[in-house]
């Protein structure tokens, strides 16, 4: 994630980091940690929503036939 995306999306989680008394070292893996937690939610969010889309479109749908 870039420093623009960082920006956009919490923000504020960044900004308490970067105003944490860290060195630049322990800065890098706070920011690190923050960014591998970002990419596995997105993932989860995304197997949800893939099953989602699956269990939807495999699901019986009434039919007007007798």
């Amino acid at each position: 994630m870039d420093r623009q995306n960082e920006r956009r999306s919490n923000s504020a989680l960044y900004a308490r980091i970067n105003a944490l008394p860290l060195t630049p070292t322990e800065r890098a893996v706070a920011i690190h940690g923050l960014r591998e937690g970002e990419m596995i939610a997105g993932a989860i969010l995304a197997v949800a929503n893939g099953i989602k889309r699956l269990v939807g479109s495999a699901a019986l749908k009434p039919s007007l036939k007798h």
